[in-house]
């Protein structure tokens, strides 16, 4: 019964997936393209020493990653192609709330189906998205190397670590957003929780990194686990890094599948 529910959910974000993968499969190639035509103009080491020593001391080290290679690797942490990543599995995760709140979920599970199936069927969708939408990018990287011209050979297998990082990071924010939405009562109030807190965390993440006094909340949030540049620079990907990403993502699902087991399905409607 799982895969029936999958197969439903699947054919109802079909054309969302499709469209977020010729979306962010483009954007990376554009990526490339730009970092392409920087590396040929004035270079990335020149475009650092033109900018002023205040903005140099604002981004500190960073800056000894300015490079072609890096450009193109900031493609998987770039703020609009994560969160739109994000946004898919949320759409995909929020399903149980959207069908309480029109009471389509009663008429499901009335169907010879439990409750941990039709859970599993939600979350399935979600995972894919997760595997599927970083490929997306990698295969932009694999299109976008072949159309440029750059010192030096680079194989899209270089990126291969910086997609494995973002497919930890959404499986992650697969289980919170599970875990948000399993006994909402409306998809909106699931969507709006789930979206706010990734901005939040997003944020935590960037301030935390420049801003002493924020330094030791950044562990945190997971996006301090999710390094797709320096995977891509240096191959330093830490392993640990990626299983903490996945098991955010199985603890917080299963917390999810024992509340929606135990919630009610009107959410409180009647």
């Amino acid at each position: 019964m799982i895969a029936v529910v999958f197969r439903r959910n699947l054919r109802h974000q079909a054309r969302l997936l499709t469209v977020m993968v010729a979306a962010l499969a483009g954007t990376q190639i554009l990526f490339l393209q730009v970092a392409g035509a920087l590396d040929e103009g004035p270079g990335f080491a020149n475009i650092v020493r033109m900018m002023p020593p205040a903005v140099q001391s604002l981004f500190g080290t960073q800056l000894v990653l300015a490079s072609f290679n890096a450009a193109s690797a900031f493609g998987f942490q770039h703020p609009a192609v994560v969160m739109a990543a994000l946004a898919f599995v949320v759409v995909t995760c929020t399903i149980p709330a959207g069908e309480r709140e029109t009471g389509m979920l009663d008429l499901v599970l009335a169907r010879p189906i439990t409750r941990r199936q039709y859970l599993a069927g939600a979350l399935a969708v979600a995972v894919l998205g997760a595997v599927v939408l970083p490929l997306a990018l990698l295969g932009g990287v694999a299109v976008g190397l072949a159309t440029v011209s750059v010192a030096g050979e680079l194989h899209w297998t270089r990126y291969a670590m910086s997609a494995v990082g973002l497919a930890a990071l959404l499986c992650a924010f697969a289980g919170i957003t599970l875990l948000l939405s399993a006994t909402a009562p409306r998809r909106g109030a699931a969507v709006a929780r789930t979206m706010g807190l990734a901005i939040g965390l997003y944020l935590l993440d960037v301030f935390g990194e420049r801003l002493a006094w924020l330094e030791w909340l950044r562990w945190g949030s997971p996006f301090r686990y999710f390094r797709p540049v320096r995977s891509a620079m240096f191959g330093d990907t830490p392993a640990e890094h990626l299983l903490l990403l996945v098991t955010i993502g199985v603890v917080t699902a299963a917390i999810a599948f024992a509340r929606f087991d135990r919630g009610d399905t009107s959410g409180g409607r009647w």
